[in-house]
């Protein structure tokens, strides 16, 4: 063979052995928002995902717009009945046993994460809920809105994912729907029996966006309490918790071994270049080397 060939081989090998560390795959992503009259929304986040590696986390970013928007009651649960556990501890990649724990982590930047370990390797079906007061914004003009990115798609990438959306107790009608906007154009939207979805064409690319952008008649939500709204349907405890206050930002940092990952998933073509290309100086200063020791 070869001696460039087989250097190719070696670099793909080398690539292959990379990417059978993370075979991690989120094959189905659904989502469902209800929207109640006074703006604020429950979310049902069903993630179908196989992972390979023991106690290794997944988190979902989240993206409040708002400074009075706020996330409460968040849960995790597993199809087998599993339950999880809200940590509150200050550093959650130090902790050593996250198999069933969850927790929320304010960035400095104003994203909320949504974390939970994943525990034993397979695929499982995990059910993450909460709730975001209020959702539903006014414009200026009087028109209501929804704008938010529900999920952005990381390593893995979500192979599909579906985002419905309802209002309850009286569902929408098409009179109720001005305008439905949103993802790049890798989504079908549609709007069917009180139920507007967003579906995706194909396999989510990085850091590709669910962010359904709505607009709304006056009068579909009752917002006249708007610049009040963050209390209603909350409960004291609830307003009373860490994540109702502005607070200081909790310690999350990936490791370097995760960004480099991540890195590697989102630059397999540059990867493999780089391997080819260090492999390649590693040949001959090895050659050179024994060279001169001969």
């Amino acid at each position: 063979m070869h001696r460039k060939h087989l250097w190719v081989v070696l670099a793909l090998l080398f690539v292959q052995h990379f990417t059978a560390w993370s075979a991690d795959e989120l094959h189905d992503l659904d989502i469902t928002v209800t929207l109640y009259s006074d703006g604020h929304a429950a979310i049902s986040e069903v993630y179908d995902y196989t992972h390979d590696e023991e106690s290794s986390t997944y988190y979902c970013t989240i993206k409040p717009h708002s400074t009075i928007m706020r996330l409460v009651r968040f849960g995790v649960s597993e199809k087998t009945g599993r339950k999880f556990t809200e940590n509150d501890s200050e550093d959650w990649s130090q902790l050593e046993d996250r198999e069933n724990q969850c927790a929320l982590i304010n960035y400095e930047n104003g994203n909320i994460a949504l974390v939970w370990g994943l525990g034993k390797p397979g695929r499982h079906e995990y059910t993450v809920s909460y709730d975001l007061v209020p959702l539903v914004k006014m414009r200026s003009d009087g028109l209501e809105r929804l704008n938010y990115s529900f999920y952005i798609a990381g390593n893995p990438l979500a192979q599909h994912a579906r985002l419905r959306i309802k209002k309850t107790p009286d569902p929408f009608t098409q009179d109720d729907i001005l305008q439905m906007n949103g993802n790049d154009g890798n989504c079908n939207v549609s709007f069917d029996n009180g139920v507007i979805t967003y579906e995706t064409l194909h396999a989510m690319a990085s850091r590709q966006a669910l962010h359904p952008q709505i607009v709304f008649a006056k009068g579909t939500f009752d917002l006249s309490d708007y610049n009040l709204n963050m209390s209603v349907n909350v409960t004291p405890e609830e307003m009373n918790s860490p994540m109702m206050k502005d607070t200081k930002p909790r310690k999350y940092q990936d490791s370097w071994w995760d960004k480099f990952c991540d890195f590697f998933a989102e630059h397999a073509l540059l990867c493999v270049i780089i391997a080819y290309v260090v492999l390649t100086l590693i040949y001959y200063i090895l050659k050179k080397t024994l060279i001169r020791l001969i």
